[in-house]
């Protein structure tokens, strides 16, 4: 079972090109951003791994080519963020199908 989410690096000495290397090359994240400072990518967590795991596999890699420089990860869950739902109950039942269905017809014959 995979967990699609969006990843958002943030770097302070070392380059992007770096951190590119690692996330994208040796990871497989797909990117959506980047800039002087940050990466942001999206891309699935595939066989338990968690955020933090996947966090401390990146943290370690980067770290390897650069070991002073500063990193810090933010992780977004994308298939279950919160929503709200406003308009009307569309759950009816047969008879208030039929009562709307009658209703806008009558509004039709109005408006003509």
């Amino acid at each position: 079972m995979s967990r699609y989410y969006e990843l958002l690096v943030e770097f302070v000495g070392i380059d992007l090109k770096d951190i590119q290397k690692v996330v994208i090359d040796e990871f497989s994240w797909e990117e959506e951003d980047s800039g002087e400072d940050y990466l942001v990518c999206r891309g699935s967590l595939y066989g338990g791994t968690s955020d933090e795991e996947a966090h401390k596999e990146i943290y370690e890699a980067i770290k390897k080519i650069k070991p002073f420089c500063r990193i810090k990860t933010h992780w977004t869950y994308l298939e279950d963020l919160p929503s709200e739902e406003y308009g009307d109950n569309l759950e009816i039942d047969e008879l208030q199908e039929i009562m709307i269905r009658k209703l806008n017809q009558i509004e039709e014959k109005r408006i003509k």
